[in-house]
């Protein structure tokens, strides 16, 4: 439940309208630029896909049920919860993984995009598998 007058103040100060923003600031346009490819790779990647806040993270959900939390941090990029998988994705994965259902993407390094739409695309197939 949310209180208009505060929802819409909330909107003000960040400037956009919405359940999810993400605000990515800098200097160097073409930095900026391929960031915001990314982050829109991460969210296009689970077609049909709505996106809200579930303990107070950003969450991409399918009809309903959530597919994966998601967090940009100081250094890199996390989504949670993420299950040990089976074979060549896992092994892919398996650098990445901070804890047993956390993995992350370091911002020094450059962005699986491939990587992160197979895991979300394995991600949205669990979910529908039941």
């Amino acid at each position: 439940y949310t209180q208009p007058i505060e929802m819409r103040m909330n909107e003000m100060i960040a400037g956009v309208r919405g359940d999810v923003a993400v605000k990515i600031y800098g200097d160097d346009l073409d930095a900026l630029t391929q960031k915001a490819a990314e982050v829109g790779a991460i969210l296009g990647a689970v077609p049909g896909a709505e996106e809200g806040i579930r303990y107070q993270m950003p969450v991409v959900s399918l009809d309903g049920t959530y597919v994966v939390h998601y967090s940009a941090w100081k250094h890199h990029i996390g989504l949670y919860p993420v299950p040990v998988l089976d074979g060549a994705l896992e092994a892919e994965l398996a650098p990445r993984r901070s804890g047993k259902d956390t993995v992350k993407f370091m911002y020094d390094e450059p962005m699986p995009l491939d990587l992160i739409g197979r895991l979300t695309r394995e991600l949205v197939e669990r979910r529908t598998r039941g």
